[in-house]
């Protein structure tokens, strides 16, 4: 068996930015969660990022980094809803589907001579994937499990991590 994993690193943000809010990715955009008197930033775009917000950071202090950033409660329907756009659409290769936490995995063994290989599959879902609106990175294993785990290793963070000071 051999399976293919695609892992959204940015799920929360593509899935909220497509349509209404897309003309918005010029603007420092965050995404809210957490209890309505104390909410944190879930995810910040890149504009958000070059002005020091980070995830988990209160939003009362990500307004106070610049008084231009925008806040969009997070709606995890609409996380849902893509990744079952994003399952659905994957089933042109294998009818052996299945959806991940900020995913989806394929089991493409039996698929490979008749799209021409694993480069092509993987290049083929890579591509398709963009159009659809999103951005991901695929990790290959023989295992569902394995290949979700290597997904994410296939590309840096999109934000720094802060260095521990000796």
């Amino acid at each position: 068996m051999l399976w293919i994993a695609i892992f959204l690193p940015e799920l929360s943000l593509q899935s909220h930015c497509r349509g209404a809010l897309s003309h918005l990715s010029d603007l420092p955009l965050v995404l809210s969660d957490g209890v309505a008197n104390r909410p944190h930033v879930h995810a910040a775009n890149a504009r958000a990022r070059e002005a020091g917000i980070t995830p988990m950071m209160p939003v009362v202090a990500a307004q106070a980094r610049t008084a231009e950033v925008i806040v969009v409660p997070r709606d995890t329907s609409k996380e849902e809803a893509a990744l079952t756009q994003i399952a659905l659409w994957l089933t042109q290769f294998t009818p052996m589907t299945c959806r991940e936490p900020a995913g989806a995995s394929l089991e493409v063994s039996t698929t490979l001579r008749l799209f021409g290989g694993i480069a092509a599959i993987a290049n083929r879902i890579r591509t398709g994937i963009t159009s659809l609106g999103f951005h991901a990175v695929i990790g290959i294993a023989p295992t569902p499990l394995g290949a979700y785990l290597l997904a994410p290793l296939a590309e840096p963070p999109p934000h720094p991590r802060p260095q521990a000071r000796p």
